[in-house]
């Protein structure tokens, strides 16, 4: 019985620095992002070499942290502690740092498989679990428009947070939230500390919002044409009017001879809006847990037909952006809550980030460089005020609901890499087999169990998540094809009367679900595709399906293997008719054909007219063997 484990992956969600997006829908000529540069799309002027120069804009040198903070050496050269920075040394975690943000992003063509593992490893050999975002910073400009990398840790969001199922990559230590990678491509721009710490909690709502899009283009975690209007794009609806008649607000807008409307809008970007200083969109505090759903302004506006003019953005004389779309389309706050549940408020003393903001190097980092990172970190985390407007605190862009500290804590000797915990918590919240979940919600997952609002994608349907799919039901792969998922049924396995037993639903091709640290088994679900028991002399399932098995038969997609060539083991790989067996010690496994061991079987189907090499004869059937 196949028994291959699902493991829940890291979802890396970018934003965007200088450049618009970076998630699929970067432009060459995008002047959009935080920290826009007088070029649109430039990311950088040193041309990728290490920053060894500069000095503060609008500030003075000796910004950067307290009078008593430490400047102190790690042992062993593995960096040094500055001013309540660290600068990690060490090229090996500097190289993962630059793929991470060079290759990671699949929006961008990237393999989205490359993670922070190294550089956090080597940060929490001489730091406490305590903090819930860490920053790692680059000592120079990469070629590409990912400029911040959020990628969540450890620490999942849960229904109601913005994200419906626990996120773990099985790569940080328990407390840690997000490891964020930064590009420093200028001294003069104040990094997205802001940004990337708003894609923890806001950036996976269901979507059929319609967030994080346009017509044409997706920005997967961001806010698109909303009116959400925070760190992650959106625009600002009390400045939105129409075209014609000129100055009237919406709904009073005359359509074009196409049906179409013109409208006007403040300055905003689908996926960053333009300034650090853009304070935290009232949905974004709120699914921090920063603000009551009942102070979100409701209902959200979209455009909708639109396609932001990001090469072709041409403001109006009074600096408005132009927006062509087919009409408005409102979002009500209740609707979200309907779907996702209710954020709860944070009690006071959870109120209180802590992040870590490291500036990982090949080679000891540049003094100007210590300086400015140091500079940074104190704004954001509240200690100085910067005389650059754009360059303010946490706790000023959330509106003093919150504060964040971004000084390291006391040090410990290094330990070694096998005594850090980098495991995952276990989630089991719910019954996949009982389903014992709040009205309109179903248990989902194949490892940490949870409950999320339910789906309504039938049994067979394609899917990318669990929950999309109906109660009692998740998104599994495919044997077959492991790169398709569709929603396959839960099953129990101790129970073979039970109305949902795996030896009903699909007796050859199912997997339990055990509890990480107890190991009791906590259900089982059917690999997608299978459904169903059969006879596989009679190839008697479904449609589109064959009848598979060597012990235990059930109904399955078929492969595409043909009899008699080298199969592979895992899944329903043979074509219909044969199943992939081998002989213990042998290299190789082969789609052999079924057969019929009874003594009065009929000639062509017998298991002695069709096996040469003779048969394993079960009560039911027979399997040749190769």
């Amino acid at each position: 019985m196949p028994r291959w484990g699902e493991w829940l992956c890291a979802v890396l969600i970018s934003s965007t620095w200088a450049c618009g997006s970076d998630d699929g829908g970067a432009q060459p000529n995008d002047p959009g992002g935080q920290g826009q540069t007088a070029q649109a799309g430039t990311t950088t002027t040193n041309g990728g070499g290490p920053i060894g120069a500069g000095g503060p804009a609008g500030g003075s040198a000796g910004l950067g942290g307290s009078a008593n903070a430490s400047d102190e050496l790690l042992p062993n050269g593995e960096g040094r502690e500055y001013k309540g920075i660290v600068n990690l040394i060490d090229a090996e975690a500097a190289q993962a740092l630059d793929a991470y943000l060079l290759e990671a992003d699949p929006f961008m063509g990237g393999s989205g498989r490359i993670g922070l593992e190294l550089p956090t490893r080597h940060f929490y050999r001489h730091y406490a679990d305590e903090y819930d975002i860490v920053y790692f910073l680059t000592d120079h400009a990469l070629d590409t428009s990912v400029d911040g990398l959020h990628g969540w840790v450890t620490k999942p969001p849960l229904p109601g947070t913005g994200a419906d199922e626990p996120i773990c990559t099985r790569r940080g230590p328990a407390h840690l939230g997000s490891a964020v990678g930064i590009q420093v491509g200028s001294l003069d721009r104040f990094p997205p500390f802001a940004h990337e710490f708003a894609h923890y909690s806001a950036v996976n709502l269901d979507a059929k919002f319609g967030f994080g899009r346009d017509v044409d283009t997706e920005f997967p975690g961001h806010w698109g044409m909303t009116s959400a209007n925070g760190q992650l794009g959106g625009f600002d609806a009390t400045t939105l009017r129409c075209e014609t008649p000129v100055g009237a607000k919406p709904p009073n807008c005359t359509p074009t001879a196409s049906g179409r409307y013109h409208y006007t809008v403040a300055p905003f970007f689908p996926n960053a809006n333009n300034a650090t200083n853009q304070p935290f969109g009232p949905i974004e505090l709120y699914l921090m847990g920063l603000l009551p759903v009942a102070e979100v302004p409701s209902p959200i506006v979209r455009f909708e037909g639109a396609d932001f003019p990001f090469e072709s953005l041409q403001p109006t004389s009074d600096g408005m952006f132009p927006i062509d779309a087919t009409g408005l389309s409102d979002l009500a706050m209740s609707e979200i809550v309907a779907r996702h549940g209710e954020v709860p408020a944070l009690p006071a003393d959870k109120r209180n980030f802590k992040a870590a903001v490291v500036l990982v190097t090949a080679a000891p980092a540049a003094q100007p460089l210590l300086d400015r990172v140091a500079e940074w970190a104190a704004i954001f985390g509240g200690e100085i005020v910067s005389p650059n407007p754009d360059w303010v605190s946490f706790a000023e862009l959330s509106g003093g609901r919150a504060t964040m500290s971004c000084r390291v804590g006391k040090r410990h000797d290094p330990t070694p890499d096998d005594a850090l915990e980098f495991t995952c918590p276990s989630y089991n919240l719910c019954n996949p087999t009982t389903q014992n979940c709040p009205a309109g919600f179903a248990c989902y997952g194949t490892s940490d169990l949870y409950c999320a609002a339910t789906g309504g994608l039938d049994i067979g349907a394609s899917c990318e998540h669990h929950r999309e799919c109906k109660a009692g039901s998740a998104c599994i792969q495919i044997p077959a094809d492991f790169s398709k998922r569709v929603c396959a049924p839960y099953c129990d396995h101790l129970n073979p009367n039970a109305p949902n037993a795996c030896a009903k639903l699909c007796p050859a091709s199912f997997s339990p679900i055990d509890d990480t640290q107890s190991v009791a088994e906590l259900g089982a679900f059917c690999y997608g595709g299978a459904g169903g028991a059969c006879n596989p002399l009679l190839q008697d399932c479904a449609p589109g399906q064959a009848c598979t098995g060597v012990e235990a038969v059930g109904c399955e997609l078929p492969g595409t293997t043909k009899l008699g060539e080298v199969c592979q083991p895992f899944g329903n790989t043979c074509e219909k008719g044969s199943v992939c067996v081998g002989v213990v010690g042998e290299p190789n496994q082969y789609c052999q054909p079924y057969c019929d061991p009874s003594p009065n079987a009929p000639s062509a189907n017998s298991c002695a007219s069709k096996c040469p090499n003779g048969a394993w004869e079960y009560p039911d059937h027979g399997v040749c063997i190769p």
